[in-house]
C-alpha cells in the first residue's frame, strides 16, 4: 500500500558527491539496520538498490513504507557510509556557489543577462 504525503508536505533538495565505487547489485538488506521486513516494505514501495534509498527524501520513504523517521535516517546513514558517499543539503550548495568567482562576457549587459560579474 503506497502512502501519499498530504498536501502542504515539501521534499528537500540534496546533492551527493560520490567518492567510491559504487556496487548496485549489493541487497539492499546488506545496509546495517535493514532486516527482511523492513526490505520487503522498501522494495514494495519501489526501493531496491541502496542508491534510490539513500538519495529519497526521508519523509517520503516514510510515508510510501510506514517505516518510522528517524530509523529511515539510520538506514540512509549506514547506507552512504557503504557506498562512500558525502551528503550536503541543497542550503549547503547554494551558500557554497554563492562564493564562486563570476567571469566576464566583456559586456555588462551581456553578463547581467547571463548572470556574470558586473
Amino acid at each position: 500500500m503506497r502512502r501519499t504525503p498530504p498536501k502542504g508536505t515539501f521534499f528537500y533538495s540534496h546533492a551527493y558527491s560520490y567518492s567510491g565505487l559504487m556496487d548496485m547489485s549489493e541487497d539492499i538488506e546488506s545496509i546495517r539496520g535493514v532486516g527482511s521486513n523492513i526490505a520487503a516494505k522498501l522494495r514494495e514501495a519501489g526501493y531496491t538498490t541502496i542508491e534510490s534509498i539513500i538519495v529519497a527524501p526521508p519523509r517520503e520513504i516514510m510515508y510510501k513504507t510506514g517505516i518510522g523517521y528517524n530509523v529511515i535516517l539510520k538506514i540512509q546513514e549506514a547506507g552512504r557510509s557503504m557506498l562512500s558517499i558525502d551528503f550536503e543539503t541543497a542550503a549547503e550548495v547554494y551558500e557554497r556557489k554563492k562564493t564562486l568567482k563570476k567571469c566576464t562576457m566583456g559586456s555588462k549587459k551581456l553578463d547581467e543577462i547571463l548572470g556574470g560579474r558586473n
